[in-house]
């Protein structure tokens, strides 16, 4: 099968989707599909090239935008598609059995006035010219500020996937979700059962919500907080008066808190392996896949029930709080334990319960999905 996937982003960005997308590409590729990414151009890389293995193609880079590189990038890539520009993508997506579209294309919340302009939707205007199979996956959770580039996309599609199962449910179209490679992220080292080391992945940011976990250990004891160490990964350029408030109320209240800065997507197994508790306390997500990663390591969760969150973390693997006052109390119960040694059983549930999510297996539903709507072409 000849499948075109479109992303916002692919490399140099590394976030969320643009991981999923790449790793489901290299799977597929890894399964006989013959797979090309479509992404936006960034500066200083190729219109064309091949990493991994995998062919990646970028828009045409347009003189319009403005200075902010990223913002630019994502004008580009939505301008070229209105203006007709990139005759490539569209003979790549007429050339294909399957263009699966990785939603929701957006990229102008720093701009308002335009977030529904014309230009936003010039994305969906090149995608009606395509005249064979279109999947699109809904990676995110509809608000009402961007509800319409949802529904626009949905309209596209001949088949709607959803990573997170209750909008399936909601809004129609197929629950499939993310995948984990459990050979990348596998338990390297057992969890100590006599330290709480706490890792929180993620951009440091309001949005993330780090200080979440720094609340929840403020009122336990001082002998409790010499034995914990809460280690933040993540850029802390994005929301640097943020990152100041997290590093003074950390030393406010005596919590050892260390703050790695981001680190190459390859080092995360590592990572996770050196905590005994990983902690999302993010008030937003789709499905994120520090969660899986995180289980595939032989480590429990805990975690606000946002997003897919719920479909992924049962009691037996971690722990979900409904409210931000739960997940503190959760969190400080964990830390006043006389011995960590139930993470380690957790742990190891958890990597039993990611093994269900193994990209082999989210590759064979997104195979059954597009045979459903080639057929039908």
């Amino acid at each position: 099968m000849k499948i075109l996937h479109l992303t916002q982003s692919v490399n140099p960005i590394l976030g969320g989707r643009s991981i999923v997308v790449k790793t489901l590409a290299e799977f597929q590729k890894r399964s006989g599909h013959k797979v090309i990414i479509y992404t936006m151009r960034m500066k200083g890389f190729p219109r064309m090239e091949v990493i991994d293995d995998l062919p990646i193609v970028r828009s045409p880079t347009s003189t319009l935008g403005n200075k902010n590189i990223l913002t630019k990038a994502f004008y580009n890539f939505l301008h070229n598609a209105i203006t007709g520009k990139d005759a490539l993508l569209l003979k790549l997506m007429n050339k294909v059995d399957i263009v699966h579209l990785h939603g929701p294309i957006y990229g102008f919340r720093m701009i308002p006035k335009l977030y529904f302009s014309p230009i936003i939707h010039a994305w969906h205007k090149l995608l009606k010219r395509c005249r064979v199979a279109k999947l699109v996956t809904l990676h995110g959770t509809p608000k009402k500020f961007n509800w319409k580039i949802y529904d626009d996309e949905m309209k596209l599609a001949d088949l709607v996937t959803w990573v997170v199962k209750k909008l399936a449910e909601r809004f129609g179209g197929l629950y499939i979700p993310n995948g984990v490679d459990t050979e990348a992220f596998k338990p390297v080292i057992p969890i100590r059962t006599d330290r709480l080391i706490i890792c929180v992945p993620g951009v440091i940011t309001k949005s993330k919500n780090q200080l979440l976990v720094l609340k929840a250990l403020r009122n336990v004891p001082d002998e409790v907080k010499n034995n914990v160490r809460v280690i933040f990964i993540g850029s802390r350029t994005y929301e640097p008066v943020y990152y100041l408030k997290l590093l003074s109320f950390a030393k406010k209240h005596g919590i050892k808190a260390i703050f790695i800065g981001p680190v190459t997507y390859n080092l995360m197994p590592k990572i996770y392996n050196k905590a005994n508790l990983i902690a999302l306390p993010s008030m937003s997500e789709g499905m994120p896949l520090t969660i899986l990663e995180a289980m595939a390591c032989g480590r429990p969760v805990i975690a606000m029930n946002v997003g897919a969150i719920g479909d992924i973390i049962t009691e037996e693997v971690g722990f979900v709080a409904n409210t931000k006052e739960e997940f503190q109390t959760k969190l400080a119960e964990i830390a006043l334990a006389s011995s960590y040694g139930f993470l380690r059983r957790m742990g190891e549930k958890a990597r039993s319960r990611a093994k269900l999510f193994e990209w082999s297996k989210i590759v064979r539903k997104y195979e059954k999905a597009y045979n459903m709507i080639i057929g039908k072409q």
